[in-house]
C-alpha cells in the first residue's frame, strides 16, 4: 500500500514540476484490498514495474523507488534490459542514459570499497539508438536531466559528498555552479 502512495505522489510531483507548478500535497489515503494492490502492478522486469495512471502507463524501480516514467516497451528493452541502464530520459535529438557498474547498495555498503568501481557513464544514443558519445564522470551517479540547454548529472563521491556536474556539448563536464 506504502508503495502505490508513494509511486503515486513521486508521480504527481514529477508531472506538476515538469510543467512549471509549485508542489502542495494534500493527501488522503484510499485503502485498498490485498487483491486489488497485487493487480495494480504489472512485474516486467526484475524490480520494475508496471501501473496505470489517468490512462497512461508509468513504471517504476521498486528496488530505488526512482520517478515513475511513462512506460515505452522499445524504450525500456532496449535501455534497461540490454545497456543497463539505471536511468534514462528521451532529448529531442536521442537519448541520455546513466550506468553505474552495480547498485547503490552494493557500492558503498562497506564504506571505501566502493572505489574498486570505475565506470560510472553518461551516454548519449541518436533516435536509432545507436552509441554517439560516452563520458565516466567518476562517481555513483544518482541522476540525470536536461534543462535549458544543459545537461546535468547529480553524482555521490564517498570522499566528496553530492556533487552536480553539467554539459552544453554532451562531451565536456565540469562541476556546476547552478543550483
Amino acid at each position: 500500500m506504502k508503495r502505490i502512495i508513494s509511486a503515486s505522489m513521486s508521480l504527481l510531483t514529477a508531472l506538476a514540476l515538469c510543467n512549471g507548478f509549485e508542489v502542495f500535497a494534500n493527501v488522503s489515503y484510499e485503502v485498498q484490498s490485498s487483491a486489488e494492490l497485487d493487480t495494480a502492478w504489472t512485474n516486467i522486469y526484475e524490480d520494475y514495474y508496471v501501473f496505470e495512471y489517468r490512462g497512461e502507463e508509468y513504471y517504476i524501480d521498486t528496488s530505488s523507488f526512482s520517478t515513475p516514467k511513462k512506460y515505452n516497451e522499445k524504450e525500456f528493452d532496449f535501455f534497461v534490459k540490454s545497456v543497463g541502464a539505471d536511468e534514462y530520459i528521451k532529448l529531442e535529438d536521442g537519448y541520455m542514459t546513466s550506468v553505474n557498474p552495480a547498485s547503490r547498495d552494493t557500492i558503498f555498503i562497506a564504506g571505501d570499497s566502493w572505489k574498486g568501481y570505475s565506470k560510472f557513464y553518461i551516454n548519449f544514443y541518436d533516435n536509432e539508438y545507436n552509441l554517439i558519445s560516452q563520458y565516466n564522470i567518476g562517481s555513483y551517479i544518482e541522476g540525470i536531466s536536461f534543462y535549458n540547454g544543459k545537461y546535468y548529472c547529480a553524482a555521490y563521491s564517498g570522499y566528496k559528498g553530492h556533487l552536480l556536474y553539467e554539459s552544453t556539448d554532451k562531451t565536456t563536464w565540469v562541476e556546476s555552479n547552478d543550483n
